[in-house]
């Protein structure tokens, strides 16, 4: 994706991809196990993802993906 990222030289198809990872990163962390710990730096990074997606909800992915991500956002707040 980053190569094609770079060879394209567009704006919205980078924000595209950018937020498609942001979604899938999400997703990973929802599916995290219970003796993964959260640290703070990442904690603080998941507050940042929430307001972002809270001020962008046109973003937010389709219906399904929404519970994954939305558990990813509270991942630090079950592992601290």
């Amino acid at each position: 994706m980053s190569l094609a990222e770079l060879e394209r030289n567009d704006l919205a198809f980078s924000e595209s991809l950018a937020i498609t990872r942001l979604r899938t990163a999400f997703v990973a962390l929802a599916s995290k196990d219970d003796g993964w710990f959260c640290q703070n730096y990442e904690s603080k990074a998941l507050v940042k993802a929430r307001t972002w997606f809270d001020t962008h909800p046109d973003h937010q992915a389709t219906r399904e993906l929404q519970p994954f991500i939305a558990e990813g956002l509270r991942a630090c707040e079950k592992r601290m």
